[in-house]
């Protein structure tokens, strides 16, 4: 049998990893590889390393303006502009938004605009007739286009002024304000109590009071000739 080196074994018999056997033939094989290595000590066997992926991590970033150039506005959030109003109606309900929003200017804008569109009241009118006289004598010819015109009705004016005039007093024009009240007051508008409730108004102080009692009755008397006048 091969001979076996000596050395420490395990319990089942079995060499130990720094006990292994060595045959004859086996030692020539490693005196050769030896000398090869003693014979050529530069040379050395590299194995490929595993190739490496390279990630570059690209950061986007909100581009600033040049030195110079003025910064942008943004338009995020923005609500797009309304269309310009055709009726009365339109015209006082973007009025009444301005006045709820506290843009009052934006609002005495809308409640002046009203009053120059077309409204509740209407009338009727004839174009002028193409002929003069009636071929035949007679009457002039009657004929001609019956024309409905539209426009803001008696109450619509005294609304859209008393609501001028909250603006106006909002805004800290306590004359204009007072003239308009006195305007639609003197036009037959006789609801004194919401003058008198309206906390915008109330900023007009005493001087309301004295315009109010020009015109409101002060017993069943002046009821009676308010009635009848």
């Amino acid at each position: 049998p091969p001979p076996v080196l000596s050395g420490p074994r395990d319990p089942l018999g079995r060499s130990s990893p720094m006990a292994c056997p060595v045959h004859p033939r086996a030692g020539i094989a490693t005196m050769s590889l030896c000398a090869l290595l003693v014979l050529f000590p530069a040379t050395s066997f590299h194995l490929p390393q595993a190739s490496r992926v390279h990630r570059t991590r690209v950061l986007f970033t909100e581009q600033q303006p040049s030195a110079g150039e003025p910064p942008q506005a943004s338009t995020a959030g923005e609500a797009p502009p309304l269309p310009a109003p055709s009726s009365f109606a339109e015209a006082e309900t973007q009025g009444l938004k301005c006045f709820s929003a506290g843009d009052y200017e934006g609002a005495l804008d809308m409640f002046s605009l009203s009053l120059n569109l077309p409204g509740s009241g209407w009338d009727l009118s004839r174009t002028k007739p193409a002929g003069g006289s009636h071929p035949t004598g007679g009457a002039p010819n009657p004929s001609g286009v019956i024309v409905r015109k539209e426009f803001a009705s008696v109450q619509e004016v005294q609304c859209a002024k008393y609501n001028q005039a909250c603006c106006h007093a909002a805004l800290g024009s306590a004359t204009k304000a007072l003239d308009l009240l006195d305007e639609i007051l003197g036009s037959g508008f006789e609801d004194f109590d919401v003058i008198r409730k309206d906390t915008t108004l109330s900023r007009l102080g005493t001087d309301l009071d004295k315009l109010l009692d020009r015109y409101e009755p002060k017993g069943p008397m002046d009821k009676l000739v308010k009635f009848f006048s």
